[in-house]
């Protein structure tokens, strides 16, 4: 016992960020609208593969970005890139939903 216990401990948290992840995918669009000034809607080429939370029923959104604070103005910046270039992506949710039935996002990878 005293050695699972650690363990639980230890895997427990990987399991608190278990959003819905989108692999290998191409941004589409991307929205600021005056409505929802500290966010930004992104739709992919195709739907999030798993998890994600059931708030996040959006038939155009796949995410949206909260760019109110540093870290979100650099993610921000980081999809203009992606977008700009057409690049593939590989994103990550927040396993909640900030705005309008939309998955919050917390990772973005660029490739």
């Amino acid at each position: 016992m005293k050695k699972i216990l650690p363990l639980l401990f230890t895997i427990t948290p990987l399991f608190a960020q278990a959003g819905s992840t989108a692999e290998s995918a191409t941004i589409v669009r991307l929205m600021s609208d005056k409505n929802y000034p500290d966010y930004t809607f992104v739709e992919l080429n195709k739907r999030n593969a798993s998890g994600g939370p059931s708030c996040g029923n959006s038939t155009t959104w796949n995410y949206v970005l909260d760019t109110s604070d540093a870290q979100g103005k650099k993610f921000n910046a980081v999809l203009l890139a992606a977008f700009a270039a057409g690049k593939k992506v590989t994103l990550a949710g927040t396993d909640n939903c900030p705005a309008v039935n939309v998955e919050g996002l917390r990772r973005i990878e660029i490739y």
